[in-house]
């Protein structure tokens, strides 16, 4: 199933409109969410940037410049500002997913700037008002435009209206909202959960390898923490029943020979070989324990491989001054 991304102008627009206004908590919040989701996906990105990886990743060089050129031109600080966000699509909207950014962020200035995109409009729904502007990248399709509204401390963002809308009476009461139950893993003691989900509704390529997989699994769920020293991630596969648990776990295990018999780094082998798969009646657990040193030190290496393949990439400088013959 291909993951549900909201387009650069979306974000772009939440990105250009956050600023200082009232905290709002970064653990997920079921009674935004609608009560029975095709697909769902949170991230705690205060967690997140409490993380070894988490601070890591700010460190870089690269990151930083990006991040100082945001709060430079739009007064916002994703490393303060920016405390969570949660994607889902509702059964009855499958197709169409809803963004919630939960941020520090002025709403004045948030319109003020939405009013310069192309196609800017604005309606009243009930209490709320949703603004609306063209999608300048879907061009060729029927309804090339993008949805937003306020509420209260989130950005909320459709690519339909009536997703939007609907979004919008869940947080508001009026609409059945999610329960949890047992669609979300339970966390370990002492576990900081970064990231977690569930997908119940698969629209993936027949030719992904993943497909069959995917196909013989009713519910998809998993999160990504971190446990004292190591980071953690959980993936579970919920099948039909035992037997059709057992292909899953089949399936699994023989992507993941395949990923172990590539040629690849020793230190991304040393994670493949670290991936515990096993069967528990009619769900298959996959579970990984590594070191965040080590997630660390991958990062560090690729950060210097990027910048390593950019510098080769970059034009020679036509004004530096020539090498002198030995």
């Amino acid at each position: 199933m291909p993951l549900y991304m909201m387009k650069r102008s979306l974000f772009s627009f939440a990105v250009a409109a956050l600023c200082v206004g009232t905290t709002w908590a970064a653990p997920i919040n079921k009674k935004d969410l609608a009560a029975e989701p095709a697909l769902l996906v949170h991230v705690d990105v205060d967690a997140l940037r409490s993380t070894a990886v988490g601070k890591t990743i700010l460190a870089d060089p690269d990151v930083q410049t990006k991040l100082a050129a945001v709060q430079a031109m739009f007064n916002f600080d994703f490393r303060s500002q920016l405390h969570g966000f949660s994607i889902y699509s509702a059964m009855e909207h499958s197709q169409d997913p809803v963004l919630i950014l939960y941020a520090d962020f002025e709403a004045s200035r948030l319109i003020t700037l939405a009013k310069a995109f192309p196609g800017f409009h604005q309606d009243t729904n009930d209490a709320h008002v949703i603004y609306t502007w063209l999608d300048e990248k879907k061009k060729n399709t029927d309804t090339p435009r993008i949805y937003a509204s306020i509420a209260g401390s989130r950005l909320v963002f459709g690519k339909t209206e009536e997703a939007l809308t609907s979004a919008l009476n869940v947080i508001d009461g009026k609409g059945a909202g999610f329960n949890g139950g047992k669609l979300l893993l339970n966390s370990e003691s002492g576990e900081l959960v970064v990231a977690q989900g569930a997908v119940l509704k698969f629209d993936m390529d027949e030719n992904n390898p993943s497909a069959a997989i995917f196909k013989a699994s009713k519910a998809i769920r998993f999160k990504l923490g971190e446990v004292g020293d190591n980071v953690a991630a959980t993936v579970s596969f919920e099948a039909k029943d035992a037997d059709s648990a057992q292909q899953v776990s089949a399936m699994v295990n023989g992507l993941l020979a395949v990923v172990k018999f590539q040629k690849l780094d020793p230190a991304i082998l040393k994670l493949a070989n670290g991936i515990n798969v096993r069967q528990d009646g009619a769900t298959v657990i996959l579970n990984l324990a590594a070191p965040s040193a080590d997630i660390v030190a991958l990062l560090k290496k690729g950060a210097a491989e990027h910048e390593r393949k950019e510098q080769e990439q970059a034009p020679a400088d036509t004004n530096a001054p020539a090498a002198k013959s030995p």
